[in-house]
């Protein structure tokens, strides 16, 4: 019992410096947007800051980090939308057939999810420049679900696995057909874990850079990543402005993952990543 209860202490010490390491950085970055110039690199650092200032939100706002959010939702929840559209019934096939061919679907997926975005974002843009795409928003949508759609079947697959089958041949019995019975009983069950895949669905679109980069070079359409890559390099590095920005930029994922926690842990707890 001892040797337990010395052992539950270790892990407690071990999670909270996981924690510390992981939550150091944020903290730096949010209060260093509070900071003026001289007091960030002063030794030794100040962990909570004395001279507030707001003169850098002020830049900010003013280099129009607003507009930029509001590209980066459009395409982060577009491409969301059309993933979880798409990945839901390929992986529902998937997990259903029991052809060998599927599982070949299934190997090229996750072959197509080791693919890095640099990689492609070359022949992407080519195609979408001869389609009249490029400096659209349907261009990085589609370029970001080129990643997110393998990821999404591929743990859809698994969360799809676990709902019963008797589930739905009751509703087929009852007279619904196979896509009611999609529709009305296999993606209600599984909701949990389409809401994990949906949240990291969106969050990969939310923090592309490089395929926004590579499709527009409209400054008005493009998202906050590339706004914080603009924004940098337009003035002399001010890097309680850059603080600011990207704090901004970080703060819509933390609230997201604040209001969906308990989704979340559900999703995580019913299996959608086993």
């Amino acid at each position: 019992m001892k040797k337990l209860m010395n052992n539950k202490y270790l892990y407690s010490v071990i999670a909270i410096l996981i924690l510390i390491l992981y939550f150091a950085p944020l903290y730096w970055m949010f209060v260093s947007g509070f900071k003026p110039p001289q007091d960030l690199f002063e030794y030794p650092p100040k962990l909570i800051p004395t001279n507030i200032t707001f003169e850098p939100l002020q830049r900010v706002f003013a280099a129009g980090v607003l507009r930029y959010l509001r590209n980066s939702f459009i395409i982060a929840g577009s491409s969301m939308i059309f993933t979880m559209i798409v990945a839901s019934f390929g992986a529902y096939a998937i997990a259903r057939l029991k052809a060998r061919w599927a599982n070949w679907i299934l190997l090229f997926f996750l072959v197509a999810q080791m693919l890095p975005p640099v990689l492609m974002a070359t022949p992407l843009f080519i195609i979408f420049y001869n389609m009249g795409l490029t400096n659209t928003y349907l261009a990085v949508i589609l370029a970001n679900s080129t990643l997110a759609v393998p990821f999404a079947v591929i743990m859809l697959r698994t969360v799809f696995l676990q709902v019963p089958k008797d589930l739905e041949e009751a509703a087929m019995i009852d007279g619904c057909t196979r896509f009611q019975t999609v529709i009305k009983i296999t993606f209600p069950v599984a909701k949990s874990g389409m809401v994990v895949v949906s949240v990291f669905s969106f969050i990969f679109a939310f923090g592309d850079f490089i395929y926004a980069l590579s499709m527009m070079n409209q400054e008005h359409m493009q998202p906050a990543t590339v706004g914080l890559y603009n924004f940098m390099g337009s003035q002399a590095i001010q890097w309680n402005s850059v603080m600011s920005f990207a704090s901004l930029t970080a703060l819509p994922l933390i609230i997201i993952f604040i209001v969906l926690q308990k989704r979340i842990v559900q999703g995580l707890s019913a299996g959608a990543f086993k």
